[in-house]
């Protein structure tokens, strides 16, 4: 039989995870009952218990995150495909929920970003949703009349200003993908928005139905500070090829020294990066250690651009590397009271 059903459901999936997960959730839905489905359907409800139930089971985590960022997961089409049928099957607000999850990721699994990426991994696992923010009230998807826009800082951070409109998701996803144009060259960039953060006003719910499908703004929105640390990285690899220090320079072990500080930073900060999904280290964490490795990185290239030795040349890519990390006062809170709740954790045995 073509049609689904679900209580003559085989999955022709070669895997027993994957057979698993099809069966406990069509088995989550018997249980509920069509009666408590049309109820929620009828009274709008939030789906919290399909939320809490695909967190338990790590069904999200073991279905859209690819394997090199998972434990026991891949990205396999044919089998969210199988998922999908399920879910829609129940209900289309059942199916909407994991698949603007699946837009969301979209942009982040295509992207370069290896923070982001281990971000959305560890996300998937604690049972999170994501979100797609593309469509505008006044423009709906024509990227090319999008007015979210970046702009630069004079400390080389960027913040991003605009609405979304039509976005499910948009009231619990901590990773919104959002579209926007970088106001000094006009280039087209997807970034990453927190719905937690200050900056980020969720304004409503534009359905009435179980989803929320939400119309959001940012308000002079700060991109977070591992980019920033990047950037001030790849500026630094610039300095080394187009600038290397001279003769001279090379035996001034002041000089030396400068360089080796901001080497030092280099290295650190690319073991803690790869160390972060290993050690669940949270993203207040490294965003935080990030602020203190930008502001680190700016004070020894600011050493080197006062080097009474320094090049012109030099001293360009020195100004370049000056740069401000993003405040943000609330993930500052947020890890202060996660290191203040350790107090008197452990005292050494008399």
């Amino acid at each position: 039989m073509i049609l689904l059903n679900p209580k003559q459901h085989l999955s022709l999936l070669p895997d027993e995870r994957s057979r698993e997960i099809m069966r406990k959730t069509i088995a989550f839905f018997e249980n509920k009952g069509l009666k408590k489905v049309k109820e929620d359907d009828h009274a709008h409800s939030w789906y919290a218990d399909l939320l809490e139930f695909v967190k338990r089971e790590k069904i999200f985590a073991t279905l859209l995150t690819p394997a090199a960022y998972g434990d026991d997961s891949r990205w396999d089409t044919w089998r969210n495909c199988e998922f999908n049928e399920i879910l829609a099957f129940y209900g289309l607000a059942y199916w909407y929920t994991w698949q603007v999850s699946i837009l969301g990721l979209g942009p982040i699994w295509m992207s370069r970003n290896e923070a982001l990426k281990r971000k959305a991994a560890q996300l998937l696992k604690e049972g999170n949703v994501f979100a797609f923010g593309l469509s505008e009230r006044t423009h709906g998807a024509d990227i090319y009349s999008t007015e979210m826009s970046l702009t630069p800082q004079p400390d080389g951070t960027y913040r991003a200003n605009g609405e979304k409109y039509y976005i499910g998701n948009a009231n619990l996803a901590p990773m919104v993908s959002t579209f926007g144009k970088m106001a000094d060259t006009g280039e087209y960039v997807f970034f990453s928005a927190d719905y937690r953060h200050k900056n980020y006003e969720l304004i409503r719910n534009v359905c009435a139905s179980q989803n929320y499908v939400g119309q959001y703004a940012l308000h002079d929105y700060p991109i977070s500070n591992v980019n920033i640390f990047k950037e001030q990285i790849a500026v630094f690899k610039e300095f080394l090829a187009f600038a290397t220090p001279d003769e001279a320079q090379q035996k001034d072990v002041d000089f030396l020294l400068a360089l080796g500080e901001i080497f030092t930073l280099v290295v650190y900060g690319q073991l803690i990066l790869e160390n972060a999904k290993t050690c669940a280290v949270g993203d207040d964490l490294l965003d935080q250690i990030a602020d203190f490795m930008v502001r680190d990185f700016s004070k020894h290239a600011l050493n080197i651009y006062s080097k009474p030795s320094s090049t012109p040349q030099q001293m360009d890519f020195c100004l370049r590397m000056m740069r401000k990390p993003a405040v943000d006062a609330n993930r500052f809170g947020r890890v202060w009271e996660e290191v203040y709740g350790l107090k008197d954790a452990y005292e050494m045995t008399p």
